[in-house]
């Protein structure tokens, strides 16, 4: 005989993942205290990406960024694809970030496959918040494109760029944090470098202006990488961009 504590639970079952204590403590204390929500985890990005706590969510709240990281500001990324790599389309993931209006950030979580982002102070509202956790469904707005598509065709984005990918190449070859823009010769294991990062994520060569190059060039310069690499990480780089 099957009792009613064998019942599968109908609470909505929520994963909080930031890296700010306070904003995750907040967002952690308003679904726990909520009787029709159960709170699964309560994860800085990094415990997220080594941790399986937050598997039986229904729901993951994803901050987008972290300002004080030297590599990537974008953690929340690598966060939801490893949630996608998990879960495939079985849990709803809201991102959440003060860069709402950041091309990369758009970029970016629309490669990862976020299902809805917020501008942080949307959602500071507790009824609110619970309100989309509760009905991600009735939400259409999803993770709107970059305003300014001109932007990324100046970098050398297209419409079949992988700039998640390219993020992931920088990291492999030891890029975030280096200089890449300066002049002189190229070392082969660089050549490469570059030239498997740019043709894995389908980065097109652009001048320094950001227009067609004259001649025929497959593979993209230093300095525009340099200037992608910027752009999609936001992290400052004095070695990068002083040269």
């Amino acid at each position: 005989m099957t009792g009613p504590d064998s019942r599968p639970s109908t609470k909505r079952l929520v994963a909080v993942i930031d890296d700010d204590d306070w904003s995750r403590w907040g967002l952690s204390d308003i679904f726990g205290s909520d009787p029709e929500m159960e709170l699964v985890a309560a994860l800085t990005h990094e415990e997220a990406l080594s941790s399986d706590d937050w598997l039986r969510a229904d729901v993951a709240i994803v901050d987008a960024a972290d300002d004080r990281r030297s590599d990537d500001q974008f953690p929340g990324v690598s966060v939801v694809e490893r949630v996608r790599a998990r879960t495939g389309d079985q849990m709803t993931v809201i991102v959440v970030t003060g860069h709402f209006w950041d091309s990369a950030v758009r970029q970016r979580m629309r490669e990862a496959g976020a299902d809805l982002l917020y501008y942080r102070p949307e959602v500071q509202d507790a009824e609110r918040i619970r309100a989309i956790v509760a009905n991600p469904d009735l939400e259409s707005r999803g993770v709107p494109a970059p305003e300014d598509p001109e932007e990324l065709f100046r970098i050398g984005i297209g419409q079949s760029t992988k700039v998640n990918r390219f993020v992931e190449s920088a990291r492999a070859f030891g890029w975030l944090g280096a200089e890449l823009s300066h002049k002189g010769r190229r070392p082969r294991a660089f050549d490469r470098q570059r030239k498997e990062a740019s043709a894995s994520a389908q980065v097109h060569a652009v001048n320094a202006d950001g227009t067609p190059p004259d001649r025929d060039q497959d593979v993209p310069g230093r300095p525009q990488l340099a200037k992608l690499l910027d752009w999609a990480t936001r992290v400052p780089n004095q070695r990068r961009s002083s040269r």
